[in-house]
């Protein structure tokens, strides 16, 4: 649950840095402000971004190994989504 809490708190912070960008950019401030708040927000969202794929993969492992789904497609699985993470299709 702290896992959670803690995504959660980063998506309320997020939220708040998007408010601040809004108002800046009404306020027509000078574009290296805006960049550099669109940067830190980008760089908030990734690491919340990681952060529930973690969550995911560690859930996706831990469940029930009666579930039917053998560790190599778990694998598979994981392997795509941090493909998609990195910004790489998974071809083949």
């Amino acid at each position: 649950m702290k896992e959670k809490e803690d995504i959660i708190l980063r998506l309320k912070k997020i939220e708040g840095q998007i408010r601040g960008l809004q108002r800046i950019v009404n306020e027509e401030r000078d574009c290296t402000d805006v960049i550099t708040q669109l940067l830190a927000a980008g760089k908030a969202l990734d690491k919340v971004t990681i952060m529930v794929a973690s969550r995911s993969i560690k859930q996706c492992f831990s469940e029930d190994e009666n579930s039917g789904e053998s560790n190599e497609k778990k694998i598979e699985s994981a392997v795509s989504l941090i493909l998609k993470l990195a910004g790489h299709t998974n071809e083949r």
